[in-house]
């Protein structure tokens, strides 16, 4: 939950909106929240378990290709951010998401996609 909060009162300063957007109070805003951050710890927990099943992981290349990514990003911060990165136990807060995003590449590759067309009220009618 901590770091959905966080993102989320981050979003607010940037938009420069008072934290009672996200409800009437703070106790409020964290259960809006809720549904959200439960759907992405299960979210993590099966690329987790694919990842455990086809021996997916991530290698050094992978993180430094990451750090790199995210110091290229930071624009003026960039000198910032290579120090940020200096210290292993900051790279190795990459490794989550660089792992997901290899899973995720992996579950693409191994999609099988067919196009089928339909019809304007039957996509409506799937919808419901």
């Amino acid at each position: 939950h901590q770091s959905l909060w966080r993102a989320q009162l981050n979003e607010l300063q940037q938009r420069r909106m008072p934290i009672e957007a996200l409800g009437s109070s703070v106790e409020e805003a964290i259960a809006s929240l809720k549904p959200l951050a439960e759907r992405r710890v299960r979210l993590g927990l099966v690329l987790a378990a694919i990842a455990k099943q086809e021996k997916i992981e991530v290698e050094n290349a992978d993180i430094e290709s990451a750090v790199n990514e995210q110091i290229a990003s930071a624009g003026p911060q960039a000198d910032q951010a290579r120090k940020y990165f200096a210290n292993p136990a900051n790279r190795q807060q990459l490794t989550g998401p660089v792992l997901e995003d290899k899973v995720t590449g992996w579950l693409i590759e191994k999609a099988a996609v067919t196009t089928k067309s339909i019809a304007p009220n039957e996509l409506l009618t799937e919808l419901q």
